[in-house]
């Protein structure tokens, strides 16, 4: 199997668009259970809207980068658990979130998911719930891409 790359698009989501896996449909070995898609209530139901523009009682955009940047290893830390157990998931996840007054994530949903891997979004959300962004005096709406790959060795 080959390496486990991650890289994080920090830009927020400007054109939204399901991108398929580099090798196709998600797979699973013979010998694990087959990956549970998402659930349809999982996705953001206003995908689409732009985001408004930040004001100065919102979290600031290089804020939010700033954390992203030093706690991006948790989300990687969602993948390589699943590539260790031999799921051969790769592609793009799109989240949208907002940041309370007192700097948590609430309303995590999914933009787009091209992974078909329900247990791996899952564990994404239960790691950006625990992230403390910034305090603000309002509530600031975020959107982050990932893209997931396997690397050849």
């Amino acid at each position: 199997m080959g390496r486990v790359r991650f890289l994080a698009v920090t830009a927020p989501l400007a054109v939204l668009a399901l991108v398929q896996c580099r090798t196709g449909a998600p797979r699973a070995p013979a010998d694990l259970p087959p990956l549970r898609p998402p659930a349809e209530t999982t996705y953001c139901t206003d995908v689409g809207q732009p985001l408004p523009p930040r004001t100065a009682a919102q979290v600031s955009d290089e804020a939010i980068r700033g954390v992203f940047k030093t706690r991006e290893k948790d989300l990687n830390s969602c993948y390589k658990e699943r590539v260790k157990r031999g799921y051969s998931i790769e592609g793009f996840v799109g989240l949208r979130f907002v940041i309370n007054s007192k700097g948590f994530a609430q309303d995590l949903c999914l933009v787009e998911d091209g992974t078909g891997d329900a247990e791996f979004i899952d564990c994404m959300f239960g790691e950006l719930g625990t992230w403390q962004f910034p305090q603000a005096a309002e509530p600031t709406e975020v959107r982050r891409r990932f893209q997931f790959r396997l690397e050849d060795p």
